[in-house]
C-alpha cells in the first residue's frame, strides 16, 4: 500500500490541523500521517522542515514525504496520489511540487484545469511538493544555513547534482498565499543560495 508522510510546519498548529486535514481528506490514498511542527521560537521554516523530516524516515516506513504550507488550500480531489503518480512516471523524478500561485516560473503558469502533464524545471515554490523517501536517503535533509526561504532551491539543485529532476504537476493547483517576503531572511538567504552555487545577482 502506498504511504506519505505530510509535514507542516507553523507558528499556528490550529491553522496547520485544518490545513492538513482538509489535504488528507481528499489525498486519493489511505495510509497517511499528518506531522506538524510548531515554530515556537520563530527560528524559521528550515528548521522545523528538518524535525518533521527526520521523523518521517526514522519512525515511519512512509515511501513518499510532502511538505504543505499551512496556509495552502483548495487541494484538488486524488491531489496527492496524482502527484505521486508523475513521480513514478521517470526513476529520475525525485521531487514534485504543485501548480498554484507564486512570484514565478511553470508552476503559476497552470491554473485550475490544466490538461494532465507534467514539466520538468530547475526549482519550484515549495508550498506543496511531494518528495520519494529516497531522496532524504541519499542527499540528507535541508541546509540549515538557509532559515527560512532558498532552502527548496538548494535541495532540488542538490538532487541535479546526482541525477535527480524536480517536476511541477499541471493538472494538480492548490492555492497558496503568496505573501510578501521576510526581511533580513529572504535577502540574507538569496545570498547564501548565491554564494553557494555560484549564481550571479540579477542585474549583474
Amino acid at each position: 500500500m502506498t504511504s506519505a508522510f505530510i509535514v507542516i510546519p507553523t507558528l499556528d498548529p490550529e491553522i496547520a490541523q485544518k490545513t492538513g486535514n482538509d489535504a488528507i481528506s481528499v489525498a486519493g490514498i489511505e495510509d497517511v500521517e499528518l506531522c506538524i511542527v510548531h515554530d515556537t521560537k520563530r527560528t524559521g521554516a528550515t528548521k522545523q522542515l528538518n524535525i518533521g523530516f527526520k521523523k518521517g524516515i526514522e519512525t515511519t516506513d512512509a515511501q513518499y514525504i510532502c511538505y504543505l504550507n499551512d496556509d495552502s488550500s483548495e487541494y484538488p480531489e486524488g491531489w496527492l496520489a496524482r502527484m505521486i503518480e508523475a513521480l513514478e512516471e521517470d526513476s529520475s523524478y525525485m521531487i514534485a511540487v504543485s501548480a498554484g500561485p507564486c512570484r514565478g516560473g511553470m508552476q503559476r503558469k497552470c491554473p485550475p484545469g490544466t490538461p494532465k502533464g507534467v514539466a520538468v524545471i530547475s526549482r519550484g515554490a515549495w508550498f506543496c511538493v511531494v518528495m520519494k523517501r529516497q531522496a532524504f536517503e541519499e542527499l540528507g535533509y535541508m541546509d540549515e544555513q538557509f532559515s527560512h526561504y532558498a532552502q527548496d532551491g538548494d535541495f532540488s539543485f542538490r538532487a541535479s547534482q546526482n541525477g535527480y529532476k524536480t517536476i511541477c504537476v499541471k493538472d494538480v493547483y492548490v492555492h497558496h498565499e503568496v505573501n510578501k517576503p521576510v526581511f533580513p531572511w529572504w535577502r540574507e538567504d538569496s545570498r547564501k543560495l548565491r554564494a553557494k552555487w555560484g549564481m550571479r545577482q540579477k542585474g549583474k
